[in-house]
């Protein structure tokens, strides 16, 4: 018998047993249902926080005081971070000789700042910065209204949510807010960015000089918050970014091994995102793949019930010629089959519940690649399954097979 024959044969087997091939089937349709639903989610967040930091730009670096890391608790963001180091008006002027670098802008914020708006007050991050180096920082475009410029230091520009959703009635252009206990004219409302910039869409910026006045003696004039550097266009971010370490730990006399700052660009940003959303992935799957395991025993079960009710069977086969390694290729196409059918089904269950979540706003990416290994996967845990059984099968004496009551 050749192959085609084999399958034909095995096709015509599990026919004869189909409440037991669908319960079976079915192991496998849930296993990967669930990994396809739980490997797209993981994609899918990869893929909105991605393109929610593209909006953001990748020509940026932020200096920050203190050794930090993504995971840290300080983020990427312009927020005060409470760690030990200092950046100071100093360090700015060196970094504007670096080659590569378009624009540089020491920067102060005010986390949990009162920002008034008629008779309500709410508390908001308040960043403050040279308007070049801000409104090149700041891609996303406005909703309404125009940039800041230097030495404006009676308008405030702010985000998307900070106009629309923060204050019961909407910040329209050209209106005074409090803040930090001065007015400012709203000359900018910047466009809505998304989870990736929530900063932005909550943010106030104002000049810089704006807030020194507004600090006072409070805050040490010579030292800045955060240091925002914008690269030029054509410019290698990696090598400016290791020009800006090696002024820096020269500033700051201190190794290279032993800095009290933080070098942060746009792109350790992305690679750090792809690292926490591929475990985020390999963690989903991992735990998808634990009901697809269960629906791999299941069909070695059933294949294994299958080899003892098909005892004299297989004795037939033999007796009239059949290989040993025939018999073990009939029930290994039938576990394969079997894989291969509650893959698809599995495929098209996880799809379908895909598109319901998307329709919900669940950030969900099928793709190809993801349907593939699916499939395979599926067809591959159908064979391992049924390995043993076939061999068990491939094993029988014809004589004591037919024997077999």
């Amino acid at each position: 018998m050749n192959h085609l024959s084999l399958a034909q044969y095995s096709l015509h087997s599990m026919s004869h047993r189909q409440l037991r091939s669908w319960l079976t089937v079915l192991g496998i349709v849930i296993g990967i249902g669930a990994i396809v639903v739980l490997i797209a989610l993981g994609q899918g967040i990869d893929k909105e926080i991605r393109d929610q930091l593209a909006v953001l730009g990748s020509k940026y670096i932020m200096v920050l005081p203190g050794q930090l890391s993504l995971s840290g608790g300080t983020g990427g963001g312009l927020g005060t971070p409470v760690l030990k180091g200092a950046l100071y008006n100093r360090d700015v002027t060196a970094l504007k000789r670096i080659p590569g670098i378009d624009a540089v802008t020491g920067m102060l914020s005010q986390q949990f700042a009162p920002v008034k708006y008629r008779d309500e007050s709410v508390n908001l991050e308040v960043s403050a910065g040279d308007p070049e180096a801000l409104n090149k920082y700041i891609t996303t475009g406005y909703t309404s209204g125009k940039a800041m410029k230097n030495g404006d230091t009676e308008s405030v520009v702010i985000g998307y949510n900070v106009a629309n959703t923060l204050f019961e009635r909407k910040i329209e252009l050209g209106q005074t807010i409090n803040v930090l206990g001065q007015n400012f004219r709203v000359k900018g409302i910047l466009n809505k960015v998304g989870a990736a910039g929530t900063d932005i869409d909550n943010g106030v910026f104002i000049d810089l000089q704006a807030m020194r006045q507004i600090l006072g003696s409070a805050y040490d004039k010579n030292r800045v918050t955060v240091i925002l550097i914008i690269i030029k266009d054509g410019a290698d971010i990696n090598k400016v970014s290791a020009d800006v370490e090696k002024t820096l730990v020269n500033m700051h006399h201190v190794k290279s091994t032993d800095k009290d700052f933080t070098v942060m660009s746009a792109l350790t940003i992305a690679e750090s995102v792809g690292q926490i959303t591929a475990m985020l992935s390999l963690f989903l799957g991992g735990i998808a793949a634990i009901s697809l395991l269960v629906g791999g025993i299941g069909i070695a079960n059933a294949m294994f019930t299958s080899v003892l009710e098909r005892t004299r069977e297989i004795g037939v086969l033999k007796s009239i010629g059949a290989s040993n390694e025939t018999i073990l290729e009939i029930f290994l196409i039938e576990a394969a089959l079997i894989g291969a059918l509650g893959g698809a089904l599995g495929i098209a269950f996880g799809v379908t519940l895909g598109a319901l979540a998307a329709y919900f706003g669940v950030p969900i990416v099928v793709t190809l690649e993801l349907v593939a290994f699916a499939l395979c996967f599926s067809i591959v845990v159908g064979v391992i399954s049924g390995v043993f059984p076939a061999r068990q099968a491939a094993a029988l004496q014809p004589v004591e097979a037919l024997r077999y009551e």
